[in-house]
């Protein structure tokens, strides 16, 4: 892949700018009691959840990355650990979820299987900070297409001003709607009426209007992690 310079301003802003834009949307987490149902417990730090808890959640943070990194120990039990994030955006948004105890983080997962239809994954993580986690399953070829081509060479040049290195060659944008569909449906799918859903990142561009059209009720809130193109651009 093409090596990009660096940019000219910061990929992403100090991590206040996160907590003070999040302040304005007004969440209402009193609107019902943090008693989420679950069921299949297990000794790996996490719990199954029911899909009967479908659309009780008053805040949905909707971003490809995950809150913790999972690792799989050799008799397979499964271990959340803490995510390497320099910039600090993980550990900003997970400390959110401390106030949010009925807040759903969707996320994707990568599925070996190419061509296999396969559920999202529904978690309890019982970390530092004890999150609901839903996981897309997304296969190699709609990672590789979605985010590693057409957002990372066709999308990041563009924004941080550097048209020279923009490229479509490759870009599929059948599959970067697809993914973003995937992410919304899993949004208004954990929604609870009038919930706020904050979506983040270039990536996920497409994701608010595909929320809108199912779930007018709720609050949308969108952060860019990038900054935009200058007017010559």
């Amino acid at each position: 892949q093409t090596s990009l310079p660096e940019p000219c301003c910061s990929v992403v802003g100090p991590v206040s700018i996160l907590l003070s834009f999040f302040s304005m949307t007004v969440l209402d987490s009193a609107r019902h009691p943090a008693n989420p149902a679950s069921e299949g417990s297990s000794p790996s730090g996490s719990t199954n959840i029911s899909s009967g808890t479908n659309g009780h959640s008053d805040f949905v943070l909707v971003y490809h990355r995950s809150p913790y990194d999972e690792q799989i120990d050799a008799d397979g039990t499964r271990h959340w650990v803490d995510q390497t994030s320099p910039n600090g955006i993980i550990p900003t948004l997970r400390n959110l979820f401390s106030e949010q105890p009925r807040g759903t983080w969707i996320a994707w997962r990568k599925e070996a299987d190419e061509g296999v239809v396969v559920s999202d994954e529904r978690l309890q993580i019982r970390a530092s900070v004890n999150i609901t986690l839903r996981r897309l399953p997304l296969t190699e070829t709609q990672i590789s297409s979605f985010y590693h081509v057409t957002s990372k060479e066709s999308f990041w040049p563009i924004l941080h001003s550097f048209p020279g290195y923009f490229s479509v060659d490759n870009s599929d944008w059948q599959i970067f709607e697809q993914v973003n569909e995937s992410f919304a449906r899993a949004a208004c799918e954990e929604a609870a009426p009038g919930a706020t859903i904050w979506v983040h990142d270039y990536n996920l561009w497409l994701a608010p209007a595909f929320i809108r059209r199912q779930r007018p009720d709720v609050r949308i809130a969108f952060f860019h992690h990038t900054p935009f193109p200058s007017c010559d651009v």
